[in-house]
């Protein structure tokens, strides 16, 4: 599943998969058959304060509410392939616009690229007035997460650059996206056969960063600043597998991380 970042009830839908999803507006989550998404990895779903679902996104593509194709949303720049393709996050002072932030996969051209939605378009179902501004060109890991500033308004988007140890967090307030970031060298260096790969996770309390990646491979922690955007205190906490899925428990206590299993 894909990453957002919201409070209430606006990640209630969660839409994945070939066509799969689950709705926790229930007790226990219900089953949704009815998306028209075709995607193997990375994805995104956004809902309303009230549970009810706005759109979701491949990377590429978004889809409405009615499961249709968006207004102009097709042609981002993120694709299916990433493990974190894509992340949403509400303009901050701004009820209606949404930011959909984009990665490429395997280290592609694409860079960080950002479109946004705006819903009071489109009768409701919302329209992408702004599609593919790039805030940074060169290749970056498929690793893309948010959290809320420390003044419990804006919004930090975590990237990690490719072939070196370089993240950077972009600031998202109510006049915009900060396009200058604040980048901390730390951690182990992307650069293996499979640097690409694996994800970024913050913790419910935003206070620590998780990261994995599949080769080279290692599983690591990070505290993180929410008032500044740096990262420090790097912890490694296992190698020797190719890492990729990772998770905070909801107390924010506990942090699990995932390797890739194959049969040859």
């Amino acid at each position: 599943m894909g990453s957002k970042v919201n409070s209430q009830n606006e990640t209630n839908n969660w839409h994945f998969g070939f066509r799969a999803g689950l709705d926790f507006n229930s007790s226990p989550p219900g089953v949704i058959n009815n998306g028209s998404m075709y995607i193997s990895e990375g994805c995104s779903s956004i809902s309303d304060p009230s549970g009810n679902l706005l759109f979701y996104t491949s990377g590429d593509t978004i889809w409405n509410q009615q499961h249709n194709v968006m207004a102009n949303g097709t042609g981002l720049f993120g694709n299916m392939s990433p493990c974190q393709s894509s992340m949403i996050v509400k303009q901050p002072g701004n009820s209606t616009v949404y930011y959909v932030f984009t990665v490429q996969g395997a280290g592609g051209a694409g860079g960080l690229t950002f479109s946004t939605v705006d819903m009071s378009m489109a009768a409701g179902m919302g329209s992408v007035t702004i599609k593919n501004n790039t805030l940074y060109p060169s290749p970056v890991t498929e690793k893309i997460t948010a959290t809320k500033h420390c003044n419990g308004v804006d919004y930090w988007i975590l990237i990690h650059e490719s072939q070196n140890n370089n993240f950077r967090s972009y600031l998202l307030t109510s006049a915009g996206v900060n396009s200058v970031a604040v980048v901390t060298s730390i951690g182990s260096v992307c650069n293996g056969l499979n640097f690409f790969l694996g994800y970024l996770k913050f913790s419910p309390n935003g206070k620590k960063v998780g990261a994995s990646s599949a080769t080279p491979s290692f599983c690591e922690l990070y505290d993180f600043d929410s008032s500044t955007g740096i990262l420090s205190n790097s912890l490694t906490l296992a190698t020797g597998t190719q890492f990729q899925g990772i998770e905070f428990s909801p107390d924010g206590t506990k942090f699990y991380c995932s390797f890739v299993y194959s049969i040859r």
